[in-house]
């Protein structure tokens, strides 16, 4: 990694990372699930037919996911998932899935245009006259056939094998640090967090589907508030800089993945991931990437891969790996 030049300001990262700043839109609504299971939802708006026939009767829920397509956006279990441009009357109806079930409690939420967090429980869950939970048979909700579910339990990834993987910690002879005298590369000696926070990475895995592309680390060392992981991406090797930077920073056991363009202070928010102690994963959603990057070329286009953690006053970031996007399944 030989790029020098900041392309994410240190002091934005610190006020992301303590909540003092938003990288949600002004029209997006905050979807927290408290359940241990994903819900897979779909909107429905007041205007329509089928907001009429929901709150006529149960019998109208049922109609949607009978009726619907697919159950295209998810809410991860005891996670967090923007909903872009729902500032007005709407319901989400869907189900709460975790898989082996031999049936999926169906639910209805109602949004509230001027919240700016909507909890999703199992209060949401509908019940029939003699208190039953209403619920579908696994094959009767589509949810799709995407290869993972943000759910803390990695089953799903185990077909999949590292894209990297460092059995025993890294040791880098150089980082980067970031203070208010600028921006250095420095022996590791000097460095306050390295081997803390999850900045020692374990493995790597990564696989796209339809929706998106899904992202799975461990660490050496617990996820703690103030570590990041990065991925700056590249079109090729002639590219000088990271024109792009994806970062995860972590702040709890849900939150997002953020795109950082070169030249902007502001990132925008393209994903979500959650967490446990020490094993993360994460979605980078299509809807939510621009449209310029999803359509460039990935002949020779790579990632490097650096954790970073951000605490008082400086901010470092050490380089782990280089991954090339063409050996990730499904791209």
């Amino acid at each position: 990694m030989e790029n020098m030049k900041p392309i994410i300001n240190a002091t934005a990262i610190i006020l992301f990372a303590a909540g003092v700043l938003s990288p949600l839109a002004a029209d997006t609504v905050t979807l927290q699930n408290d359940e241990d299971a994903a819900f897979f939802f779909t909107v429905v708006q007041r205007d329509s037919e089928a907001y009429r026939r929901l709150t006529a009767s149960l019998a109208g829920a049922l109609a949607i996911l009978r009726e619907t397509a697919e159950l295209e956006q998810m809410v991860p279990a005891a996670g967090v998932s923007p909903l872009p441009g729902t500032r007005h009357s709407a319901y989400l109806v869907g189900v709460f899935v975790r898989p082996g079930q031999p049936a999926y409690p169906v639910a209805a939420v109602e949004v509230d245009s001027h919240a700016g967090t909507i909890v999703i429980s199992r209060k949401h869950v509908l019940h029939d006259e003699t208190g039953q939970q209403l619920t579908v048979r696994p094959w009767n909700a589509r949810i799709g056939d995407e290869p993972i579910i943000l759910d803390n339990r990695y089953l799903d990834w185990e077909p999949h094998l590292p894209l990297v993987r460092f059995a025993q910690p890294i040791e880098p002879a150089q980082f980067i640090l970031q203070t208010d005298e600028g921006r250095e590369r420095v022996a590791l000696s000097r460095a306050h967090f390295w081997g803390r926070g999850g900045t020692q990475l374990d493995t790597v895995k990564a696989v796209a589907g339809e929706r998106a592309v899904y992202l799975k680390l461990s660490s050496h060392s617990q996820l703690t508030p103030g570590m990041s992981l990065f991925l700056f991406f590249y079109q090729d090797r002639l590219q000088s800089s990271a024109r792009y930077t994806v970062e995860i920073l972590i702040t709890d056991g849900s939150g997002w993945v953020l795109l950082w363009t070169e030249g902007s202070d502001e990132p925008r928010v393209i994903g979500n991931y959650v967490s446990d102690r020490f094993v993360l994963e994460a979605q980078m959603r299509y809807d939510l990437i621009p449209q310029a990057i999803l359509g460039q070329r990935l002949d020779n286009a790579f990632a490097d891969i650096a954790t970073g953690f951000s605490g008082a006053g400086r901010h470092e970031e050490f380089y782990h790996a280089r991954i090339y996007l063409s050996s990730i399944d499904g791209l």
